[in-house]
């Protein structure tokens, strides 16, 4: 909770933190004691490796029935094991990565009356300023932006999609308030909408005309 772990993440943790490298215990044991002595020193991390096995074994399971993991306690224990429930991370973040890349190379192809990457950024933050070279180019600006928020949109609903699989209900606003992936996509999601009405409305060409 304190460092805004969602449930899986918090669930990986753990599991990586008590599971040690019982392989390599055994070997030092082997390396440094005596042949009568390594005998009962590799008992040590035998009997640490059985303990780990089962307690890692209850605590998933424990984990899986809270629905504090991406597989549905409703689906069956087998195909838990078997299967993949991992996100498909290059489709729910692949917009955040090129995103301001690929709304610049959209944006148009007016030579140098084309947006660059540095404007598309600046668009999105409320402190800054981009000033559209006429009303073409602000049809640009406006038109990148509504492309991210579409793709914002999409990892929303990919989010909401996933959330209601594992839970097995729909994320409510307090859901989406304490999940930290759903709460930075919402974040971005405020940013592109205000910046597509501050430039809708012709807000920025007005502030610039009174600096």
């Amino acid at each position: 909770r304190a460092l805004r772990c969602s449930g899986p993440e918090s669930v990986a943790i753990c599991i990586e933190c008590c599971y040690q490298n019982t392989a390599l215990a055994i070997t030092v044991a082997v390396s440094v004691f005596e042949p009568k002595e390594a005998a009962l020193a590799t008992l040590v991390p035998l009997f640490y490796g059985g303990i780990e096995i089962a307690v890692i074994a209850a605590f998933a399971f424990i984990a899986w029935q809270a629905n504090w993991t991406y597989a549905p306690r409703t689906d069956n224990i087998f195909k838990c094991i078997a299967g993949n429930y991992q996100p498909d991370h290059q489709a729910a973040e692949g917009h955040s990565h090129v995103a301001v890349s690929e709304l610049a190379s959209n944006s148009g192809s007016a030579g140098s009356g084309n947006l660059s990457v540095a404007d598309i950024g600046k668009a999105l933050d409320p402190t800054e300023t981009v000033e559209p070279g006429g009303e073409a180019q602000r049809k640009q600006l406006l038109d990148s932006l509504h492309s991210r928020k579409q793709a914002l949109d999409e990892e929303v609903t990919s989010w909401a999609q996933s959330y209601e699989r594992r839970m097995g209900r729909r994320p409510t606003a307090q859901d989406r308030s304490r999940d930290p992936d759903a709460a930075e996509l919402s974040r971005r999601l405020e940013r592109v909408i205000s910046a597509i009405e501050r430039y809708e409305d012709g807000t920025s060409t007005r502030d610039m005309a009174r600096v």
